[in-house]
């Protein structure tokens, strides 16, 4: 009986191989390629929404809800809703809105809300962390504050987009006051209406891609080049590793309090173009109580004497990130960008001449 010899049999082994080491390249890329076609149609969603929020409202919604609140003995003020809460119920959302409280802050919110997995504010590409994800430093601080956070395990519900902050990384009292050069759609304490934006919808930032996991490593300061630099020791329960980049969709950011107690770093809701797009490793998300609240310069201005500190943008799509234009357009920016031209493109009042090539 006729039959393969071992060269025969080996040479067509090492064939299919090649074939396969061919077709696997391509494989992947047309796999991307709908990841990030799915990713651009959650951006385009959140843009209707936006839309829809203006022409009801009369105003996009604010970066974040922040009213007193005298039953918190940590401070004053909390934030009781963020961007994406309030979009809610133009997301097709309405019964999560529902049981959301808006009489309560975000920490106060029902366990089973707060683990809820929005998929429109999920991006496919950026799939490798768990999610919704145990928080360990959650129920430190749900235990502290007789949180019904507590009875979830410390689960939370996380969202791959960041509303645009502008250039500026400074919190104050009075968001208006943030120089028009610096300032974006979305802060604490304000809306802005299309009017307002006098760049033009078509080249204003509106929402980015704010990518998280262990591959996205968080460090204090801007300009910080290693993982950790400048970041609390984490106490026994909680891991040094915990200390990447993710966002919480009913969260509004981390605090100093709350680094303080739980020794806590996270990336928050917003992002600014104050450092490149995709710069690794991530600035944390710090809100310094302590600060001067009539201070409203950020770093571009005030270097270090800035001690609130605002992500950068960043995506997991190879060589740059999805950007939802204030007019509802969805744009690839190259992480080439010039940085200039990136900083211009996310402020609403700037002045400059911008356009995406």
């Amino acid at each position: 009986m006729a039959g393969f010899t071992l060269v025969e049999l080996l040479v067509v082994i090492a064939i299919i191989g090649i074939l396969v080491s061919l077709l696997l390249p391509a494989v992947q890329a047309a796999r991307e390629a709908a990841r990030r076609t799915q990713c651009v149609n959650h951006l385009r969603q959140l843009g209707i929404a936006l839309h829809n929020h203006h022409g009801t409202i009369g105003a996009f919604p604010t970066g974040a809800e922040v009213r007193s609140d005298d039953t918190q003995f940590f401070f004053a003020e909390l934030a009781f809703a963020n961007g994406f809460t309030l979009l809610l119920p133009y997301l097709e959302q309405e019964n999560i809105r529902r049981l959301y409280d808006f009489e309560q802050p975000w920490n106060m919110q029902r366990a089973d809300v707060a683990a809820t997995v929005v998929s429109v504010l999920v991006c496919p590409s950026n799939a490798v962390k768990p999610n919704p994800i145990e928080e360990k430093t959650v129920l430190v601080l749900a235990a502290l504050m007789n949180s019904p956070l507590e009875q979830g395990r410390g689960l939370m519900g996380l969202t791959d987009y960041v509303m645009s902050k502008g250039v500026s990384d400074a919190f104050c009292e009075e968001p208006k006051r943030i120089p028009r050069s610096a300032r974006g759609m979305f802060d604490y304490r304000i809306q802005v209406r299309v009017r307002d934006i006098l760049d033009g919808t078509s080249k204003t930032f509106a929402v980015g891609e704010g990518a998280g996991g262990l591959h996205w490593p968080l460090c204090a300061d801007p300009q910080c080049s290693a993982a950790n630099e400048g970041l609390p020791s984490p106490p026994a329960e909680v891991s040094q590793t915990d200390h990447y980049a993710r966002q919480w969709w009913i969260g509004a950011g981390n605090a100093s309090w709350l680094q303080a107690r739980a020794q806590f770093s996270a990336a928050g809701h917003l992002a600014c173009t104050l450092e490149p797009l995709n710069k690794w490793p991530v600035t944390q998300y710090l809100f310094d109580e302590a600060a001067p609240a009539t201070v409203c310069e950020g770093t571009l201005t005030l270097g270090a004497a800035n001690t609130h500190r605002v992500p950068n943008f960043r995506s997991d799509h190879p060589g740059g990130g999805n950007f939802l234009m204030a007019d509802g357009g969805v744009r690839f920016v190259a992480e080439e960008i010039q940085l200039q031209l990136y900083r211009s493109l996310s402020t609403i009042a700037g002045s400059e001449v911008s356009q995406i090539r």
